[in-house]
């Protein structure tokens, strides 16, 4: 298999259709066939990406990484996200957003492992500062700070090491 170079990303808030529709079915099907990871946004209470959605997604397509974007947003959402990213091992939680703080990320890093937390920015809406400060400043080991800014998107996409 090539690398994996890219991510399908999907925003189902923007589109407004559930992540559970069969429209999205082609896009989880070529994920599936080309290896290619896919980007969602996700948010607490949606009715298009609440993370609890993704249970049925994650158990419909074990074989595809999926990255819970903003990794359901608030507290709740967070709440969520861990929940069903813990019964399904091809869910990752990644970290751009606002609400997503230190203590979210200890607390991702911790029920998850490091291994299944990534880096996001939401750049331009957040200030790259800001987004990069809340890993760097979350209390986590170097290795483990290491693996998030990193070394798990390497690892998805197949990137080799720098």
């Amino acid at each position: 298999m090539s690398p994996a170079s890219s991510v399908i990303k999907i925003h189902p808030d923007v589109q407004a259709y559930t992540v559970n529709g069969p429209l999205y079915a082609p896009i989880f099907e070529v994920a599936a066939r080309r290896g290619k990871p896919i980007l969602t946004h996700t948010f607490a209470d949606s009715p298009y990406s609440d993370p609890l959605q993704f249970d049925a997604i994650a158990t419909e397509w074990p074989q595809v990484v999926i990255l819970l974007g903003h990794s359901g947003v608030t507290g709740e959402g967070h709440r969520r996200a861990m929940k069903v990213a813990g019964q399904h091992p091809n869910l990752y939680l990644e970290l751009c957003g606002s609400l997503t703080t230190g203590h979210w990320i200890q607390k991702m890093v911790a029920t998850l492992g490091p291994e299944r937390v990534l880096y996001g920015s939401d750049f331009p809406f957040i200030e790259l500062r800001y987004a990069l400060g809340r890993v760097v400043f979350a209390g986590l080991a170097p290795e483990i700070v290491a693996l998030v800014l990193g070394g798990n998107a390497r690892r998805i996409l197949r990137l080799p090491a720098p």
